[in-house]
C-alpha cells in the first residue's frame, strides 16, 4: 500500500479515537433532565406500538406534572338560623278531648232578658274560633216567672248544634238553690223532676254531650261540712250526699236509655277542693265515697285556686295523690280575682295539661264579667281569649 494512504488511514483513526473520547467525558459530566428521565422509564417499560402516540400539548391552563399540592382550604361555618322570640302566647297543639266553654251568664242569668239568635249565633262563632268543642249551658229544669227557660234552652242548643260543637248540660231546679225569686226548699226530692225533663225533652241531647244533674250541688249544704243558707241544708250528712250523688247518676242514666239516648256523659258534678280533697283543711281529705268515684269515673272540680291563695299546681298535686289513677276535668276555672289575666291563663292551664286533666271548661266567655271573660260586647277578642286558645285551638 503506498505509504501515503497508510498515514491518511492513521490519521482518520486517531482522530477518531479523539471524538469518542470527549465525547464520552461530556456525556458524564452534563446532568439529565428528570423529565428525559421519567420518560425514558415509561418507553422501556411501554409495549411497542406500530402507531406512535402524539405527545400532549401543555397550555396555560395545563396543570405541571409535578404540580404543588393544593393548599386545604379552610371552610366557614354554615350559617345558622338564629332562634324565633317565643311570643307571650305560644301556639300548642290541641290539648284535652273537653274543651268547653262556659255560657252560664248569657244562659242562667240571662232568661229574664233572652239573647236573640243572631247575637247567639255570633257568640258560637267566636267559641268555634277559640277552638272549644263544647258549650256549657246552664239554665233552669223550671220556668222562672220572667221568662222561658226551656224556649230559650232549646235556641242555644239548635244554634250549638249547627256550630258543630257539643253541649255540656249543667241545669239546676229553681228552688234548689233559690234563684229567681224562688224559696229555697229542702223537703223535696228533685231527681224525678230532672228525670222527667230529660223523657219530655230528647231533642235537647244528642251523642257525646255531658250532663250533670246539678251543679256544684254541695252549695245546696252539706250538714257539718259545707254552708247552709239560712241554715237550710239540702244534705244531712256526707253519707246522704254521696248516696245521692249515686242516686242522680243512675236516674239520669235510665232516663236517657228510656229515650234512646245511649252515650250520654253523665255526672261531671263540678267539686270544689274542699270536698274533692279536702283542699285547706287539715282535720280530712275529702267527702267523696271510693264507691261515688268509681260511679262518676272521674272527679270534676269547679276550683279557683287563686281565690284560696295557692296555685292550680298545688291543688292538683294534692287531688292527684289522693286519687292517683282517676281522671280529672275542671269543670269551672277562670281568671275571676283579675290581675294579669294572661299569665294566670297560661299559668294555670298549663298546669292542668301537666297532670291527669282530661277536660277543662273555661268560665266564663263573656262578654258579661269582672274580667275573667275573653270577648267584648262587640264580639271583639280581649287579651285572654289568645292565651285560651293556644291551648284549645289545633296548630
Amino acid at each position: 500500500m503506498p505509504a501515503r494512504i497508510l498515514l491518511v488511514v492513521a490519521f482518520i483513526s486517531v482522530a477518531t479515537c479523539v471524538v469518542i473520547f470527549y465525547g464520552l467525558r461530556l456525556f458524564h459530566t452534563v446532568s439529565v433532565h428528570p423529565v428525559f428521565f421519567v420518560v425514558g422509564k415509561h418507553i422501556q417499560n411501554a409495549k411497542i406500538s406500530s402507531t406512535p402516540t402524539p405527545a400532549p400539548t401543555l397550555t396555560e391552563s395545563s396543570p405541571p406534572l409535578f404540580a404543588h399540592p393544593s393548599p386545604t382550604p379552610t371552610l366557614s361555618p354554615l350559617p345558622t338560623k338564629s332562634p324565633t322570640p317565643t311570643p307571650l302566647v305560644s301556639p300548642v297543639s290541641k290539648t284535652w278531648n273537653i274543651q268547653s266553654i262556659d255560657a252560664m251568664k248569657e244562659t242562667k242569668d240571662a232568661v229574664c232578658n233572652q239573647r236573640d239568635d243572631t247575637w247567639i249565633n255570633h257568640w258560637l262563632d267566636k267559641a268555634v274560633e277559640l277552638g272549644a268543642n263544647y258549650v256549657a249551658i246552664s239554665t233552669p229544669y223550671d220556668n222562672p216567672s220572667c221568662g222561658d227557660a226551656l224556649s230559650y234552652t232549646r235556641r242555644w242548643v239548635a244554634a250549638i248544634r249547627l256550630h258543630g260543637l257539643h253541649v255540656w248540660h249543667r241545669h239546676m231546679p229553681l228552688a234548689f238553690e233559690g234563684i229567681y225569686n224562688v224559696s229555697k226548699n229542702i223537703s223535696i226530692n228533685y231527681l224525678p223532676m230532672m228525670a222527667s225533663y230529660i223523657e219530655n225533652n230528647p231533642d235537647l241531647f244528642e251523642e257525646d254531650d255531658i250532663f250533670s244533674p246539678i251543679p256544684e250541688p254541695q252549695n245546696g249544704g252539706i250538714q257539718g261540712v259545707t254552708y247552709c243558707a239560712n241554715n237550710l241544708c239540702q244534705f244531712s250528712s256526707a253519707n246522704v250526699f254521696n248516696q245521692w250523688l249515686r242516686d242522680a247518676m243512675t236516674q239520669a242514666s235510665d232516663a236517657f236509655h228510656s229515650i234512646n239516648k245511649n252515650n250520654i256523659k253523665v255526672g261531671y258534678f263540678g267539686f270544689d277542693g274542699f270536698v274533692a280533697w279536702g283542699d285547706n283543711n287539715p282535720d280530712w281529705e275529702g267527702i267523696l265515697e271510693d264507691t261515688t268515684i268509681a260511679q262518676m269515673g272521674n272527679i270534676t272540680i269547679d276550683h279557683y285556686p287563686e281565690s284560696v291563695h295557692e296555685t292550680m299546681d298545688a291543688g292538683l298535686t294534692q287531688l292527684q295523690a289522693k286519687y292517683p289513677t282517676t281522671p280529672i276535668i275542671i269543670g269551672e276555672w277562670g281568671t275571676i280575682t283579675g290581675g294579669d289575666t294572661v299569665t294566670q291563663i297560661m299559668t294555670d292551664m298549663t298546669a292542668a295539661r301537666n297532670h291527669h286533666v282530661v277536660g277543662f271548661n273555661y268560665w266564663q266567655f263573656g262578654p258579661s264579667g269582672s274580667g275573667e271573660q275573653l270577648i267584648d260586647n262587640n264580639f271583639m277578642s280581649l287579651p285572654g281569649f289568645l292565651a285560651v286558645q293556644s291551648f284549645y285551638r289545633s296548630h
